[in-house]
């Protein structure tokens, strides 16, 4: 599983990364103007199915194997801080609703 923040000024394309990766899916929250843009690749080993997203998440649950299920947030936070409590109050929300799995969280 990769994520990567921040993808409008990055000099990396989408194409380039795909090929640099052994990966089978992607997720693509685009950028907005000049900022943000999120990206949330996988491989076939990961079967990831994405619950919400925002230009500032992904929030996903995802099975590696039918007994190892979890929870998977991605967060790209705001640079200025405007929208923060939504931000954190919606990836609460998603954890406590799948509180019996493990979660992980890139930030």
């Amino acid at each position: 599983m990769i994520f990567v923040s921040e993808t409008k000024i990055s000099v990396i394309s989408s194409d380039d990364l795909t090929n640099a990766f052994p990966v089978d899916h992607s997720f693509v929250v685009p950028a907005d103007r000049n900022s943000g843009g999120l990206w949330l690749m996988s491989t076939n080993e990961m079967d990831l199915t994405v619950a919400m997203s925002s230009p500032n998440y992904v929030l996903a649950f995802g099975v590696h194997n039918p007994t190892n299920m979890f929870n998977l947030l991605c967060i790209y936070g705001d640079p200025t801080h405007q929208a923060s409590t939504t931000i954190w109050r919606e990836a609460t929300n998603f954890i406590v609703q799948r509180s019996h799995r493990p979660t992980f969280l890139y930030r």
